[in-house]
């Protein structure tokens, strides 16, 4: 009679030397490699999403240039963003240093987008009431501050 190991240990031992085959290595460095390539992958994506953010930062500048005034004569910045939620606070903060402006920005990614409101400190607009008040009917949440807010919202809204 044979057990369980002993039957599937052929599949297993075949299964192993493709995934080493194909990783060019030996089986007994297999583990090595597969957590070598992990790292490698998760500095890969660190570096991406800081040129991501880089990239967004320097946009910024031209996003201010092609802004709209307000009725109240403040500048809105509306835009969406290739990145995440970081990119979008990192944005937002660069945009807003200057008096008299407002930020609203979106990136989405999937089914879902990330929001992000943000304004002066001169301007009296309560951003977490309107971001909240903005993706309700959209089947969205969000809040925050007065004068920083995020929420996400369904990808088609944008």
């Amino acid at each position: 009679m044979f057990s369980w190991p002993v039957i599937f240990a052929p599949a297993k031992s075949e299964r192993l030397f493709a995934a080493a085959n194909a990783l060019s290595t030996r089986p007994e460095k297999l583990a090595e490699t597969v957590l070598s390539l992990q790292n490698r992958l998760k500095e890969a994506e660190h570096a991406l999403n800081a040129l991501r953010r880089e990239k967004i930062l320097s946009d910024a500048h031209s996003w201010v240039e092609r802004a709209a005034h307000t009725q109240g004569g403040h500048l809105l910045i509306t835009e969406r963003v290739d990145g995440d939620m970081a990119a979008l606070k990192d944005a937002a903060s660069a945009i807003i240093r200057e008096p008299n402006r407002i930020a609203l920005l979106a990136a989405g990614a999937g089914e879902k987008c990330s929001l992000l409101f943000a304004r002066s400190d001169d301007v009296d607009i309560h951003m977490g009431k309107l971001l909240a008040d903005a993706v309700k009917p959209l089947g969205g949440k969000g809040g925050g501050r007065p004068d920083f807010a995020q929420g996400s919202g369904p990808i088609a809204a944008l």
